[in-house]
């Protein structure tokens, strides 16, 4: 009965290839378009984020509520205000700045990387693993030494050490191609990447990581770059991680008249739901 169904729709679509035609593709297209929604789905909104114990992670997000300014950087000292304010809340507090530049190969010609610059705990508290040599170290960070004294720490992405080295185990301790007064110390693990909203204009897949040497410069706090990222403690909820950060940013009123006059804040949002709030409507 199923073959003889089976050839009777043969014999009518062959009567009508325009309706077949028309048919298949409809098909094609519905599930072509079925695929792809559930393929971005699955990437954005299903799957976990690539870190260690992402639930626990929260993006700390600054802003100026007189100026209706809901996502800002940090600067270095609201950054390192934020840090001390929070240890008992953070198990980690991170921060992330990215971008491209053109540097020079060793032949002289021009090479545009993609760069970002981390503090020191960045990849401890990400979850990012270390395949060659070593990770960043606090001392790595201390932002008295200049670079033609102490060199200034690098770690490459694994893709661009295979891309642009051949993958030379040879090229730890020595500085970049072009670029004196650094060190590369590190190779990461295959597929690390930044995660961010698309507003944040932040590069997903850095290149060259440096580590941040931050000086804490209180007149220049107007002077903003850095992403921040926290991994809260065990058994922290965000509510009481929040009241913390409340506090942190009271304290920036009092001493920053351009925080008091903009009306200055500090939110906490897990990281997966801030990444897809773009998205999510879509």
């Amino acid at each position: 009965m199923r073959f003889r169904d089976f050839v009777y729709a043969v014999r009518t679509l062959r009567k009508s290839p325009v309706f077949a035609a028309t048919a298949v593709i409809t098909i094609a297209l519905g599930i072509g378009a079925s695929t792809a929604i559930f393929s971005v789905t699955n990437a954005v909104l299903l799957r976990p984020l690539p870190y260690k114990n992402p639930a626990r992670l929260a993006f700390a997000i600054s802003g100026m509520r007189k100026l209706g300014v809901k996502d800002f950087p940090f600067s270095n000292a609201d950054f390192i205000d934020l840090r001390n304010g929070t240890g008992a809340i953070f198990e980690d507090l991170g921060a992330v700045n990215s971008g491209r530049a053109i540097v020079p190969r060793e032949d002289g010609s021009p090479e545009q990387i993609r760069w970002a610059v981390v503090t020191p705990n960045f990849f401890h508290t990400m979850g990012g693993r270390i395949a060659l040599g070593r990770d960043f170290t606090e001392a790595d960070g201390q932002p008295a030494l200049p670079p033609a004294v102490v060199p200034r720490k690098v770690i490459l992405s694994y893709e661009y050490w295979q891309r642009r080295f051949g993958g030379d185990a040879g090229l730890l301790g020595r500085a970049m191609p072009g670029q004196g007064g650094t060190q590369v110390i590190g190779v990461l693990a295959p597929r690390f990447e930044l995660l961010f909203p698309p507003g944040a204009n932040m590069e997903r897949n850095p290149d060259v990581w440096y580590a941040a040497r931050l000086a804490y410069d209180n007149a220049n706090r107007n002077s903003v770059s850095l992403r921040a990222i926290g991994r809260l403690e065990q058994g922290v909820t965000l509510d009481r991680a929040q009241a913390a950060v409340d506090q942190v940013a009271v304290e920036l009123r009092k001493i920053s008249v351009i925080h008091e006059t903009s009306g200055y804040f500090i939110h906490l949002e897990p990281m997966q739901r801030h990444i897809v709030e773009e998205v999510r409507p879509l």
